[in-house]
């Protein structure tokens, strides 16, 4: 029998679903409501499968379907799975860009998404050491969202969890802001502190924190997917 071939999130996307609206609520709080907002996002996570590249793929989504120009870079050179999301090859993308030796133009790395307004740079080809390759090339990735963040509206850069890996760490002075996603019922309040402290010495701006899984988590009269806390920065 012929297998059927999986759908892309873009597939199964509906603006008007509960969840996907309230994804628009999170993007307006950390990205802001007009084009002046932060330009670039670091999503990351205290640790592994807590829904953070879910959440970048939807944020896109979402502020590609509300007229942003949006641009997902995949800098999870470790377990990358935006181009599965969306359907695409998985290189050539940012390892490809960060260990190769002679410049590759933008435009072979950048694959435009079956949804408007939305493009996805993946991670590319698999790198054996991805936290020596970003150290070593931090100035190029600075200079790759400079550039980018004049041809586009939002920048969403998916990233390694923090704890585990410092992949997050080098990319976090590099943007305008950070979010921190949690997965309710699972991730230990320590484990958070933790991931909040790292962002922090690493000079991020963090902007904000998702709490995922909230229907499973909290009592049943919680009814979002997912619940926004704004987190406020301490005066230092």
């Amino acid at each position: 029998m012929r297998r059927r071939k999986a759908r892309t999130l873009p597939e199964l996307f509906n603006p008007d679903s509960p969840g996907v609206m309230e994804v628009y609520r999170v993007l307006t709080t950390i990205a802001g409501k007009g084009r002046d907002g932060l330009k670039s996002v670091l999503i990351t996570s205290a640790m592994p499968r807590e829904g953070k590249s879910i959440l970048v793929a939807y944020l896109g989504m979402t502020a590609a379907h509300s007229g942003r120009r949006t641009l997902i870079i995949d800098l999870d050179l470790r377990r990358s799975i935006q181009h599965k999301l969306f359907g695409l090859h998985r290189s050539p993308g940012v390892g490809d860009l960060l260990s190769a030796e002679e410049p590759i133009p933008l435009e072979n790395l950048i694959k435009p998404t079956s949804m408007g307004n939305l493009h996805l740079m993946p991670s590319g080809s698999k790198l054996s050491s991805p936290s020596g390759v970003l150290r070593v090339n931090v100035d190029r990735v600075k200079n790759l969202i400079a550039e980018l963040s004049m041809s586009y509206d939002l920048l969403l850069v998916d990233s390694p969890p923090i704890v585990p890996v410092n992949d997050a760490e080098l990319i976090a002075p590099l943007v305008d802001g950070v979010v921190l996603v949690v997965m309710g019922g699972k991730t230990f309040r320590e484990i958070v502190a933790r991931a909040i402290e790292l962002i922090r010495k690493a000079n991020g701006n963090l902007v904000g924190m998702v709490l995922n899984n909230v229907t499973r988590a909290l009592p049943y009269y919680y009814e979002h997917k997912y619940y926004r806390y704004r987190y406020e920065p301490r005066e230092d």
